[in-house]
């Protein structure tokens, strides 16, 4: 290898030339790594839609009767509703 500032003959692992004494700087490889993918599916059944409904309708209620009662109060019997009847349809099937 030779020195890049004065083209003297140096050692492949020397970090700095003898004569110049300018450090040598060993371009390193790049090695990229390959890009994982990663991949998911949507659930599109009935269940899964119905609960996205029930989700909009519980923030629509939110906002429509929260100022007038107290959204902590109507956020607790929505909630409660709301897992009553995932739990109930989850033991009939």
């Amino acid at each position: 290898m030779n020195c890049k500032h004065c083209n003297n003959s140096v050692p492949d692992d020397a970090k700095f030339c003898m004569k110049c004494g300018k450090e040598q700087i060993v371009p390193q490889a790049k090695v990229e790594e390959p890009v994982k993918q990663k991949s998911f599916k949507l659930d599109m059944s009935k269940e899964a839609n119905r609960r996205g409904l029930m989700g909009i309708g519980f923030l629509i209620l939110l906002k429509v009767l929260g100022p007038l009662v107290g959204s902590y109060l109507i956020a607790g019997i929505i909630l409660g509703v709301l897992f009553a009847v995932i739990d109930y349809s989850a033991k009939k099937s």
